[in-house]
């Protein structure tokens, strides 16, 4: 049997409105974190898909429970 092959949903005009969506309604945060220890990019990761969610998901749940905790 044949695979179909998926069409692409990119277009010029598509990424430029996601991109000035992107720009209008969020703003970047930038961290940095160490390449070994118990708090890395890839234990972030991997605690993420454990939990079911995305990177960005699971940090903002993380940063959210913690301002709750203490404000």
């Amino acid at each position: 049997m044949e695979e179909k092959k998926k069409k692409s949903d990119y277009t010029p005009h598509k990424n430029e409105y996601t991109q000035k969506y992107i720009r209008e309604h969020y703003k970047q945060l930038s961290i940095r974190l160490p390449m070994e220890g118990p708090v890395t990019r890839e234990t972030i990761a991997e605690a993420a898909a454990g939990a079911g969610k995305s990177v960005n998901a699971y940090i903002l749940e993380a940063v959210k429970e913690k301002m709750d905790k203490d404000y």
